[in-house]
């Protein structure tokens, strides 16, 4: 159970989807962290599933990559694009 309620700790973190459980537990904070791969697994069968009617209907190359960078930030709320712009510094 800690580990479930570890991966919707991840998800209310690191994704800006609305996660159904917002409650966070600091003793719980090291299954939030081994749940971090899962959280990456999730956002990728979203996005493959964005992409797949994409590439099945031969969408133009551009159009595609456009919309799935977008979705893609969309769920993570910008926070790559905000530790790349801090780097940029």
């Amino acid at each position: 159970m800690k580990y479930i309620r570890g991966f919707l700790m991840a998800w209310g973190m690191f994704c800006w989807i609305p996660c159904p459980y917002s409650k966070w537990n600091e003793e719980e904070r090291r299954a939030q962290l081994t749940m971090l791969h899962l959280l990456g697994a999730f956002m990728g069968a979203v996005c493959c599933l964005i992409w797949w009617p994409l590439a099945i209907t031969a969408a133009n190359p551009l159009i595609t990559g456009a919309l799935l960078s977008g979705i893609y930030l969309l769920m993570t709320g910008f926070i790559h694009l905000d530790g790349f712009m801090d780097c940029s510094d």
